[in-house]
């Protein structure tokens, strides 16, 4: 499988593949330096910003929609029913527009949709859900928004205790 990206955590690599989540680890071998095995079966990514890892907990957003399971599980138990909530705002997201990051001020996961869809003014908007990990439930819903031009996020990183975006 071709690898897409990859998530460091608990001394793991989590490789995105567009057919399944890969857990790789060191053999110590120099012919066979990584071995590879399925952790989330049956569902794959488009991007490299679909999973992010806070507080031992994998979040992601595969084809199959938003999902998360315990990192240093050695068979994944994966969650789908965590994000109940959002739904019926998620149904008619596009999957390959779809980020996943951590924001460490609001400790949420944010589930991101670039060119969500066009404001009166005629320019692309992004819409965030924001998955509270405290409260566990879904605690803001945000609009991207400009009256003078596209606020398509192309671009997340969590930077220090800042979540980043690019957006334009």
């Amino acid at each position: 499988e071709t690898i897409i990206g990859c998530v460091p955590a608990l001394g793991r690599l989590f490789l995105l593949t567009q057919a399944s989540l890969q857990v790789g680890q060191t053999t110590g071998q120099t012919a066979v330096p990584l071995t590879a095995r399925p952790f989330w079966k049956s569902t794959g990514f488009t991007n490299p910003d679909q999973l992010t890892f806070a507080d031992d907990t994998l979040y992601g957003y595969p084809a199959s929609g938003p999902t998360r399971s315990r990192a240093d599980a050695d068979e994944a138990v994966v969650q789908k029913d965590f994000a109940a909530d959002m739904q019926e705002i998620i149904s008619t997201w596009i999957h390959g527009q779809v980020s996943v990051v951590h924001d460490p001020k609001n400790d949420a996961m944010c589930f991101i949709h670039s060119a969500d869809s066009l404001n009166a003014s005629g320019y692309w908007t992004t819409r965030v859900l924001m998955y509270g990990l405290r409260q566990q439930a879904l605690i803001g819903d945000v609009v991207l928004e400009s009256t003078t031009q596209d606020m398509i996020v192309s671009g997340v990183a969590t930077v220090g205790e800042r979540f980043e975006f690019l957006a334009g």
